[in-house]
């Protein structure tokens, strides 16, 4: 065999050696299994908790404002033959309780009692705000369902209630406590309106 053909042989078995190497090594990357790596979890994540706008979202679009009504009331001046100094710092605060939830025919209705409270001190005074007058108000919000409303959980609902009832009655209590005032002969106050977003922080179980 001469020389030319010799190495024309070589290159051909050198070439079939590095085919069947490729071909043995394709097989092999295509039986390998892929492992897919774990979700990487962030363990600093916050979780959010859990708000009542959602689900009042959900069900203000089923319901209709009925009637709003006084179930009780009272005005209470703590000391009413206390002058007030002229340079008394006032402050006050609103605040009300957890709004129930009852069903009926047309719907549901929602109760909650309402308390403001006002005092005030001395530019001078480091002790507590001397306490003036307390108005409580019970005022209930009765609703109807759309005959088209979904059903709606009981977990619904008190959202709903502890987000709208305040909001329906608000109107009545700014008027209530203000009339309270004067006839208690106390300086008058403007309540601030109510916004719902507020509700969660001014939400009690227990009025004290």
């Amino acid at each position: 065999m001469s020389k030319a053909r010799k190495s024309i042989a070589k290159r051909a078995r050198g070439t079939g050696t590095m085919r069947s190497a490729t071909e043995n090594a394709g097989r092999e990357m295509t039986t390998r299994p892929v492992v897919t790596p774990p979700p990487v979890v962030d363990a600093s994540a916050e979780v959010k908790p859990k708000t009542p706008f959602e689900s009042a979202a959900k069900v203000v679009r089923s319901v209709q404002l009925a009637a709003v009504q006084f179930r009780a009331f009272s005005a209470q001046a703590l000391d009413a033959s206390q002058t007030i100094p002229e340079d008394t710092m006032f402050a006050f605060s609103t605040k009300f309780l957890r709004p129930t939830v009852t069903p009926t025919e047309e719907g549901f209705s929602s109760k909650t009692t309402l308390l403001f409270q006002v005092g005030g001190k001395r530019p001078n005074q480091e002790s507590a705000p001397e306490p003036y007058a307390v108005i409580r108000a019970t005022l209930e919000a009765r609703y109807g369902l759309k005959p088209d409303s979904p059903e709606f959980t009981e977990d619904d609902l008190m959202d709903y209630a502890l987000c709208y009832c305040p909001f329906h009655v608000w109107g009545y209590w700014r008027e209530f406590v203000q009339s309270s005032l004067a006839r208690l002969d106390l300086p008058q106050f403007t309540i601030p309106l109510f916004l719902i977003h507020q509700a969660p922080e001014m939400v009690r179980d227990r009025l004290d």
